[in-house]
C-alpha cells in the first residue's frame, strides 16, 4: 500500500524538509550552528550588504519541526509548517511585486532613451 493511505511517511517527510533552504546544517552539525548560519542571513544582519546576502528570499527555521517529525508528532509539526509556508509564499509575493515594479520602472526609462519600436524582420 502506499504510505499516504497508511499514515504520515516520516522518511519523506524529513527527506523534503533535508531540502528546505539551510535545513543541512541543522542536520549536520547543531541547532546553534543553524541559527547562526540563518541570523548571517537576514537582512538586518550587519554584513548583510556583503554579496547581495540582505536580498536573499526570506530563511525559515525548520529544525523544530523536523525533530518533531523525528519524534512523531505529525500534526503539530505539520500546523508549524504551514504557518511558515504562508509567511515565505507572501514574503515570495511581495518580492516579486518589487521585482515587477523596478522592471517596468527600468523598462519605462530604457524606452524614453532609446525608442526600440517595433521589430520587424527585413
Amino acid at each position: 500500500m502506499p504510505p499516504s493511505t497508511l499514515g504520515p511517511d516520516p522518511t519523506a517527510a524529513l527527506a523534503a524538509l533535508d531540502g528546505v533552504s539551510l535545513t543541512f546544517y541543522g542536520t549536520a552539525f547543531s541547532y546553534p550552528v543553524y541559527m547562526s548560519n540563518l541570523t548571517m542571513h537576514r537582512p538586518s544582519y550587519y554584513r548583510a550588504k556583503m554579496a547581495a546576502i540582505g536580498h536573499m528570499p526570506l530563511l525559515v527555521d525548520v529544525m523544530p519541526q523536523y525533530r518533531q517529525v523525528q519524534a512523531g508528532q505529525y500534526a503539530s509539526a505539520r500546523t508549524a509548517l504551514l504557518a511558515k509556508a504562508a509567511r515565505v509564499a507572501a514574503d515570495l509575493e511581495k518580492r516579486l511585486g518589487e521585482y515587477t515594479t523596478m522592471l517596468e520602472t527600468v523598462s519605462d526609462k530604457i524606452q524614453s532613451v532609446t525608442p526600440l519600436g517595433l521589430i520587424t524582420k527585413r
